[in-house]
C-alpha cells in the first residue's frame, strides 16, 4: 500500500505462508513444539485456520532452516537436538564470529559505545524466562550490535541459521540462562574490552562467553537426557 503522506511507494505484504512460518518457527524456538514432535498439516489447518497450501510452503522454508525435516511419503517432525550438534554450533560461532568481530573493531567509536551501552542497561533490566519476556530480543541485540559493522552479506546469512539455531538450545535447556548474573558480567566485559581499544581482549572475552554458554546448555542437556548415546 502507498504511504503518500510520505511519498513511499513501496509495498508492504506479508504472506499467510510467511505468518505460519513465524507462528510454527516460535513455537519450535521456545518448546512449544517439542524436538522430534510430528506436525501434522491436517491439525495445522484446523487450528490456524488456513488451508493446506500456505501450510506446506512454510514448513519447506522451515526445512531451508533445518528447523524441521521432512521425509518422501511420511510426516514432518521438528528437528532432533543433540550435543553433536551444539557442539559444532558453537565452534562455528567461535570461528565466524571472532573473524566479523576484528572486521568490526574500528567502528567502535563512542557514539557506538553509546548505544551499545544502552542496549546493555536495557538486557540488565530483564530476565531470561518466558519467550515474551523481551529478554531474548534485548539479548540478540546485544550481540548483533557489536557484529553489526563487520558483518557481509554471506556472514550474515550463516550467523542469523546459527543464531537461531543456537538460541533453541539456549531456550530449551538454561531455564535461567544458567546464571543471569555470570551472563550480566560477561557482557558487561565484552563491553569494557571494546572500549578499551584491545581487539584481542575483546575476542578472549567474546569467545570465553561462548564457551561458558555451551556448557551451561551441554549441563541442561545432559541433565535432561542424560549423554548423547552417539558420544558414549
Amino acid at each position: 500500500m502507498r504511504n503518500s503522506a510520505l511519498g513511499d511507494e513501496r509495498i508492504e505484504a506479508v504472506t499467510l505462508s510467511e505468518q505460519v512460518a513465524v507462528r510454527l518457527r516460535n513455537d519450535i524456538l521456545t518448546g512449544a513444539i517439542a524436538p522430534g514432535a510430528q506436525i501434522v498439516v491436517r491439525d495445522l489447518v484446523e487450528r490456524l485456520g488456513v488451508s493446506h497450501i500456505p501450510i506446506r510452503e512454510a514448513l519447506r522454508a522451515l526445512e531451508a532452516e533445518s528447523l524441521v525435516i521432512s521425509r518422501p511419503g511420511q510426516s514432518v517432525i521438528a528437528s532432533e537436538v543433540d550435543l553433536d550438534e551444539l557442539h559444532d554450533l558453537y565452534r562455528q560461532r567461535q570461528v565466524l564470529e571472532a573473524d566479523v568481530l576484528r572486521r568490526a573493531f574500528e567502528a567502535y567509536d563512542e557514539a557506538f559505545l553509546a548505544r551499545a551501552r544502552s542496549l546493555y542497561d536495557e538486557l540488565l533490566s530483564l530476565t531470561p524466562g518466558p519467550p515474551d519476556s523481551g529478554w531474548w530480543g534485548a539479548h540478540r541485540s546485544y550481540h548483533w550490535c557489536f557484529l553489526e559493522p563487520g558483518l557481509t552479506p554471506w556472514s550474515t546469512r550463516l550467523l542469523q541459521l546459527l543464531w537461531q539455531t543456537a538460541e533453541r538450545y539456549q531456550r530449551l535447556y538454561v531455564l535461567v540462562f544458567a546464571s543471569a548474573d555470570t551472563a550480566n558480567v560477561e557482557h558487561n566485559l565484552i563491553l569494557t574490552t571494546a572500549a578499551g581499544g584491545d581487539i584481542d581482549a575483546l575476542i578472549d572475552a567474546w569467545l570465553q562467553h561462548l564457551t561458558r554458554t555451551e556448557k551451561s546448555i551441554a549441563s541442561g542437556y545432559v541433565a535432561r537426557h542424560g549423554e548423547d548415546p552417539r558420544t558414549e
